[in-house]
């Protein structure tokens, strides 16, 4: 319209006629360049609207699928519990599902007996869990650790019957790295010369996969050993890139490689 509007303005009486037509045909072409371009540009962002439309869709489905999975991995387990009440299947998957997001300081002010009950009634009071004995070595380790760590989670990947009486489970644990985690876990790490080591923890979220083994105790009917072998080293080694560097980092922590709380230092 501006160009037309110039044009508008010379006189006429100046200007051919020939000219004249030759002049408007030529901002007519232009118009309908600038309209083809502009179409142009709009289906390309339409294309790349789709396309990403269509990507975010089929990401959406893949992490549907895996959560339907491990839905129905817990459906089987909560259905094994329901059959049969008192059997390994069932203290195990109750288990998993009380300690799934570990002991935190909320969840026991708001069910403050609930792991309690269950160690008291499903574990053997003589129940080995790695280097300790006793249903109160459960709820002292899980307490440490979501006192040592944010936001912990536990997670069954699957669950299978290896003998009679031996239930061995693979999970997935994972878990944030605070400043207090720094100070409780990992003191030697203070001091100024760490700054960088600290910096690549701080506010880390570490996965560590694990093998969990059950035995039952048929007699009593209760849960007689848990022996947990977990591996620590994989995430630190894609985190320090080698095994010297890690090597550094875990002197003196208060956390073993394999995901175990020391008693000394």
């Amino acid at each position: 319209k501006r160009k037309l509007q110039q044009f508008q303005d010379f006189d006429s009486t100046s200007v051919s006629k020939p000219k004249m037509t030759k002049a408007i045909a030529k901002l007519v072409c232009s118009e309908q360049a600038r309209q083809r371009e502009l179409r142009r540009q709009r289906q390309v962002q339409y294309r790349k609207k789709k396309d990403k439309y269509e990507k975010d869709l089929a990401e959406e489905i893949c992490r549907l699928r895996q959560e339907i999975g491990q839905l129905e991995l817990q459906l089987r387990a909560v259905s094994c519990m329901s059959a049969k009440i008192n059997s390994d299947w069932a203290a195990v998957a109750e288990y998993f599902r009380l300690f799934r997001y570990g002991i935190t300081t909320s969840s026991a002010k708001a069910q403050p007996n609930f792991h309690e009950a269950f160690t008291s009634s499903k574990v053997t009071s003589n129940c080995a869990i790695n280097t300790q004995y006793g249903p109160e070595a459960i709820i002292r380790t899980w307490r440490s650790l979501c006192e040592m760590f944010a936001d912990v989670e536990l997670e069954l990947k699957s669950l299978e019957k290896e003998d009679v009486g031996t239930l061995v489970a693979a999970t997935r644990t994972s878990a944030t790295i605070t400043e207090h985690t720094l100070r409780t876990a990992f003191p030697h790490l203070r001091h100024g010369k760490n700054v960088t080591v600290t910096e690549k923890l701080l506010g880390r979220r570490i996965s560590v996969r694990s093998t969990m083994i059950f035995l039952w105790d048929p007699t009593h009917r209760r849960i007689s050993s848990v022996m947990t072998q977990s591996d620590l080293l994989t995430p630190m080694l894609r985190l320090f890139r080698s095994l010297e560097n890690v090597s550094d980092v875990y002197e003196g922590a208060m956390l073993s490689l394999d995901f175990q709380l020391k008693t000394d230092p």
